[in-house]
């Protein structure tokens, strides 16, 4: 007899996401295991994202001043009820069996603390004239692991500590510091996410993503600890 699914908290920051937060929520839901707490950080959207989930039955939305995305999450944790805890975009959406999969590897592996998957693409940027379209996009980056929608045990997220403030890459840095402090992690091959190339997404500043992966690699060297 298969056993049965542990309780997740999602938490989904949003800021000017209301075009896409609709249906990435709807996709958290749909999903063969779903989370029993969907908790949407609204980090000062002048959009109507807020409203958007507010309309989703099921799910608590936290209203704060723009604080950036690191900020979001860890409210976001601070308010869950669940010992674990899924990260997911207000952008993208979730795989029907991604979900399942991930909470699969950690009952599978009681010593791990994380588990990250891998991506889908849905090219929705213009194919040509936008100087904003992901880096990622051009690049045909189907298929790579997916930090951002991870899996975490809370008791595994609160050994590290929180997302780094002020980074840009504040999750792949979280990875970074989780290995440091021996958590174990886990990358499955299922795909977990279906990530959605537009205009907007915070990864097409492609000078910003390569600063802050060398800062991390600095940093790891280093042992120093990244600016709050």
């Amino acid at each position: 007899m298969a056993e049965r699914p542990p309780a997740i908290t999602a938490v989904v920051p949003v800021l000017d996401g209301a075009a896409f937060l609709e249906a990435s929520l709807r996709s958290l839901l749909a999903g063969t295991v779903a989370p029993a707490e969907i908790i949407v950080i609204d980090d000062g959207s002048k959009d109507d994202s807020a409203a958007v989930a507010d309309a989703v039955p099921g799910v608590q939305v936290i209203r704060q001043p723009h604080a950036g995305v690191a900020t979001a999450r860890n409210r976001g944790v601070a308010a869950a009820h669940h010992d674990l805890v899924v990260f997911h975009d207000a952008d993208d959406l979730r795989t029907e069996e991604g979900l399942a999969a991930q909470v699969a590897a950690l009952q599978h592996t009681p010593s791990a603390g994380c588990v990250i998957g891998r991506q889908q693409l849905l090219d929705e940027a213009p194919i040509s004239g936008d100087a904003g379209r992901p880096w990622w996009a051009e690049a045909g980056r189907e298929g790579l692991a997916a930090v951002g929608p991870m899996l975490v045990r809370r008791e595994a997220f609160e050994r590290v500590g929180g997302f780094s403030e002020g980074v840009h890459l504040e999750d792949v840095d979280w990875l970074v510091r989780a290995r440091a402090a021996g958590v174990e992690v886990l990358l499955i091959d299922e795909p977990v996410i279906v990530r959605r190339a537009h205009s907007a997404n915070r990864s097409a500043d492609l000078v910003r993503t390569r600063a802050d992966l060398l800062d991390i690699l600095r940093r790891r060297m280093t042992g120093s600890r990244p600016p709050r």
